[in-house]
């Protein structure tokens, strides 16, 4: 990643998203945690925003997951390609699924030009019957 650009503006997990076909996206029920049942499968979304600057051609973005243990748990490639326009964006959203083995804070790390630029936590909790 250079001086000029891209760079990431936004990154955001949340439940659902509206596309409405013009290239605008909303972010419905923004997630810190999630509580569970034992077993059940984790579903969001993360929605991240990335601004050309001055960059040329396509941008590259990759997200890895880790468990609360630190461990890797998955890793997903990306492309964004926005109009060639000085700090044009590309909106690019994440399907996230992951069978959670154990409660704990699952770390999501955004990767532009192969360097982490920030890290996403998502606390997974065991949902308790009454």
């Amino acid at each position: 990643m250079s001086g000029l650009g891209p760079w990431l503006q936004t990154a955001v997990l949340c439940e659902e998203i509206r596309d409405d076909g013009d290239g605008r996206i909303a972010a419905i029920g923004v997630l810190d945690g999630i509580a569970i049942e034992a077993g059940e499968r984790v579903s969001a979304h993360l929605v991240i925003v990335v601004v050309r600057g001055g960059w040329v051609g396509p941008i590259e973005l990759r997200v890895v997951a880790f468990d609360p243990q630190g461990e890797p748990i998955s890793r997903i490639e990306a492309e964004g390609d926005p109009p060639p326009i000085p700090y044009a964006q590309a909106r690019i959203v994440v399907p996230i699924e992951l069978a959670a083995g154990s409660p704990g804070v699952f770390w999501f790390d955004i990767q532009l030009g192969g360097e982490t630029v920030t890290r996403v936590p998502m606390r997974v909790d065991w949902r308790t019957l009454s």
